[in-house]
Order: C-alpha cells, then structure tokens, then sequence
C-alpha cells in the first residue's frame, strides 16, 4: 500500500473546488470534497487505477469522480496527487509545466 500526498497544487484546486461550491451550497461543499478525497484514496492500493495521460505529463495519470479529474503520478513509496480538476477545464500540458 501506498502513501497518498497532495502537492501544494493540488491543494489549492481542492481549496477552489470547494469554495465554488460553497457559494450556493455551503454543507455540500464539504460533503463533496470530502468524498472526493474518500475516492482518490483508492490509488493507495490500486496506484495503477486510473487512465495514463502522457501526452499532458510523463507519469501523469488521472482518475475521474463525478466529472472531477484527479491527475497524479506514482512514485516507490507514494502517489503525488499533482492536480484536482474541474469538469469544463481545457487540460494542457503547461498545467502540468512546475510538477517535480
């Protein structure tokens, strides 16, 4: 089993994510983000669960909830979450530009 971490990022997209929400419907907001980190916690045993996406990142992969895409990369001892996006967002790979 692997460790889940969240970059700096990926934080702050979760962070946007609920505050979006939270401007019509405060309780659900909560809700909500936390059952998008319930379902990211699978990539702690199934680190492979998700779809690879090269063509934005090496070793950037992604796992959709609800229309949200949660990107990361497996490492030996983790999976970096490196960005939690929302449904509408032209992905590109300058998103990805500062991961390490």
């Amino acid at each position: 089993m692997k460790f889940l971490l969240y970059s700096a990022k990926a934080r702050e997209d979760m962070r946007s994510i609920l505050l979006r929400i939270a401007g019509d419907k405060p309780k659900i907001a909560i809700q909500f983000v936390d059952h998008l980190e319930e379902h990211a916690r699978i990539l702690e045993r199934f680190p492979e669960a998700g779809s690879a996406r090269p063509d934005l990142y090496p070793d950037i992969r992604v796992l959709s909830y609800r229309g949200y895409a949660v990107y990361y990369r497996v490492h030996d001892d983790c999976v970096m979450v490196e960005r939690v996006l929302a449904p509408g967002i032209d992905v590109q790979p300058d998103l990805f530009g500062n991961i390490s």
